[in-house]
């Protein structure tokens, strides 16, 4: 695991993406695929496994999973946040659309030419990456076993420093080829 300091901002872009660009542009040429977390997503113990096992086959570009947001708190922003999800979920499903808070990229995505333009300039790592991989006429494989419960409180519901949910604005793990 390597920690950078964010600072290559894109004024077009979330400070998410500017992050996931600014880490992918460091890579080794070494690397075959990364992965991405968001930090308030509960991974299971084969979460990682299964999200980079997939891009092992050349025509899949991306591997995905999806967020089920826990209410377990009642809370207005919790609820609203849950019968969002209960919406988007199933859409997101039938759209083929990644979810960047557990999304595996193959080596030929992420070192595409266009991929840290298309990062610059766009404000989500999801259709950042969609790009991308359509450009590549490459695959998605989204998995139900990567279904990750999502906790967390949103920021304006947050009472105290001790009721924040920390959230880092990129978790990334680089792998090697198997």
């Amino acid at each position: 695991i390597q920690i950078h300091i964010l600072n290559e901002i894109s004024q077009f872009a979330s400070l998410k993406t500017s992050a996931v660009r600014q880490c992918i542009r460091s890579l080794g040429t070494h690397v075959q695929a990364i992965a991405i977390v968001d930090a308030d997503t509960v991974v299971h113990r084969e979460w990682l496994t299964e999200l980079i096992e997939p891009l092992q086959n050349e025509d899949i570009g991306i591997t995905t999973g999806n967020r089920w947001y826990d209410a377990t708190d009642i809370t207005l922003g919790n609820q609203i946040r849950f019968l969002y999800n209960a919406w988007a979920v199933p859409g997101m499903h039938f759209m083929n659309t990644a979810w960047g808070g557990s999304l595996a990229l193959g080596h030929s995505v992420f070192k595409h030419p266009d991929f840290l333009k298309t990062f610059a300039n766009t404000p989500t790592e999801e259709t950042g990456a969609q790009t991308v991989r359509m450009k590549l006429g490459l695959k998605i494989d989204q998995r139900r076993s990567l279904m990750m419960a999502q906790r967390g409180t949103p920021a304006r519901e947050m009472r105290s420093p001790e009721s924040a949910t920390y959230t880092a604005p990129v978790a990334a793990w680089w792998l090697r080829a198997c």
